[in-house]
């Protein structure tokens, strides 16, 4: 039985988000190298000396970014694995007390699809998509800061592009809520679909309604199939925008 909150995070996920803002921000110290090479260059003062030195400082960042970024991945994923296991068991704890009349009315793909794909996905959200939020969010303010230091205008072309990403994300996760929700539940119902026929396939070909069961199947494929290329028709357009203004 599980007594902790089974979404609880360990040490492990915090290392892992820590280290990959801390590789993020070290990923731009490229831009301020690339800085200084601009201005050594417009003032003529740069030599195969300062060349090889400044190379040596990239090379030493890749390094020591190739270190942290492949910690703090082993550390994410170690730590997303570990909330995936305790969720697991917590609802495998649930599902042992459901009543055994729920199964017989068709939901079965719906706690199936729940153990295994939404936990999945959940735990693929714990292991990239968290920390590459950090990450991301930590380097855009130091570029902003560091080219408003530079250049104030540029600054703030900066700061509104990414202000511009908030209402984009608000609609990106519109999106997915709406039509996620939607393909959740015809993907538990074509789960079920399959687990009624492979489970009583012998009772159905005894009474020769083999054929008759498999057209339900297909059937609960090709809505999956629908819902799936109407989930990426309404949510790739929103993706793409963000990838602009990123």
């Amino acid at each position: 039985m599980q007594t902790k909150n089974p979404l609880e995070k360990d040490k492990h996920f915090y290392w892992g988000i820590v280290l990959t803002v801390l590789e993020g921000l070290l990923s731009g110290g490229n831009f301020m190298l690339l800085w200084v090479v601009m201005q050594e260059l417009y003032s003529g003062s740069i030599d195969v000396g300062r060349i090889f030195s400044i190379t040596g400082i990239l090379a030493g960042i890749f390094v020591l970014r190739l270190i942290i970024y492949s910690t703090g991945y082993v550390q994410a994923q170690i730590g997303g694995a570990e909330v995936s296991k305790n969720v697991r068991l917590f609802l495998g704890d649930k599902i042992k007390k459901i009543p055994l009349c729920r199964f017989t009315q068709g939901q079965t793909g719906e706690y199936i699809n729940t153990v295994t794909s939404d936990v999945n996905n959940y735990e693929k959200i714990l292991t990239h998509k968290v920390g590459d939020l950090a990450k991301n969010i930590s380097l855009s303010v130091m570029l902003i800061i560091f080219v408003a230091t530079i250049w104030l205008p540029a600054g703030i072309i900066l700061l509104v592009a990414d202000l511009l990403l908030v209402p984009a994300l608000w609609f990106s996760f519109r999106a997915v809520k709406k039509y996620g929700n939607q393909k959740a539940a015809i993907c538990a119902e074509n789960v079920s679909s399959i687990v009624e026929y492979v489970s009583g396939i012998q009772t159905f070909r005894a009474y020769g309604i083999g054929g008759t069961k498999n057209k339900t199947v297909t059937k609960a494929m090709k809505d999956f199939s629908d819902i799936s290329f109407l989930y990426e028709a309404k949510v790739l357009p929103i993706g793409a925008v963000l990838g602009i203004l990123i």
